[in-house]
This record gives structure tokens, C-alpha cells and sequence, in this order.
């Protein structure tokens, strides 16, 4: 008779899965926490006052990506969009809250959607 958990353990064992990335991950979970920060604006429940830091998180994570991008001349639309965001959430920490911003949140959801499908199945 075969086991039956040992034969479910092999089948995640050899997953890609296995070999997920934890900072891209994290990074990736604070792209999707910023996303949501922004399509709501500061009244999100629980993260809505740590607007800020987000947005500063938001801003040096696009700033390194693309100025770690364009010596080797690759043109990085994730660490743009980053910046952006960033800067809307900037806005939004302020008080400034303008409609394009919820389109804004919904292309940045999109991206946030893509990287941690990227980290997760490891493609």
C-alpha cells in the first residue's frame, strides 16, 4: 500500500515553488499593500496611517531600481511605476487625492499582480 503523504510531499518537494525568493516576495507584498493604499486612499483600515512610510518605501525602492538599471541600459518600467507610485501616496499622505488616481492604483495592482506570480512560480 502506498503513502499517501509521502507521495503529496514529493509533489510540492519538486514545485517551483521550493526555490521562491523571499525578498522578492516581500517586495511584492509591499507593491500590492501600496497598490491597495492608493485605489482607497488613507482611509484603508489598519495600513491607512502608515501611508507615509509606504510611500517612502515606494520611492527608494524606485529609485534604486532604476538607477541600478540604467548603466546596463535596460529600461525598467517597474521601478518607474514604483516612483510614481510612491509619489501619489506622497500626495495622498498629504491630503491630495485626485480621480486618476484610482486608475493609477488599478495599473499599479496589475504590477503588483505580476510580481508576485513571477516570485511565486519562479518564472
Amino acid at each position: 500500500m502506498k503513502d499517501i503523504s509521502s507521495s503529496s510531499y514529493n509533489l510540492f518537494s519538486n514545485s517551483k515553488m521550493k526555490n521562491m525568493n523571499p525578498l522578492l516576495l516581500f517586495l511584492g507584498i509591499i507593491d500590492a499593500c501600496g497598490a491597495l493604499l492608493i485605489y482607497f486612499g488613507p482611509n484603508f483600515p489598519i495600513i491607512g496611517a502608515y501611508t507615509i512610510y509606504f510611500a517612502y518605501m515606494l520611492l527608494v525602492k524606485g529609485i534604486l531600481s532604476i538607477f541600478t538599471s540604467f548603466p546596463i541600459g535596460i529600461f525598467d518600467w517597474m521601478g518607474i511605476l514604483d516612483l510614481l507610485a510612491g509619489i501619489v501616496l506622497v500626495l495622498i499622505s498629504f491630503g491630495v487625492n485626485f480621480q486618476i488616481f484610482h486608475l493609477f492604483a488599478i495599473l499599479y495592482i496589475f504590477k503588483a499582480v505580476y510580481v508576485l506570480t513571477r516570485t511565486i512560480f519562479n518564472f
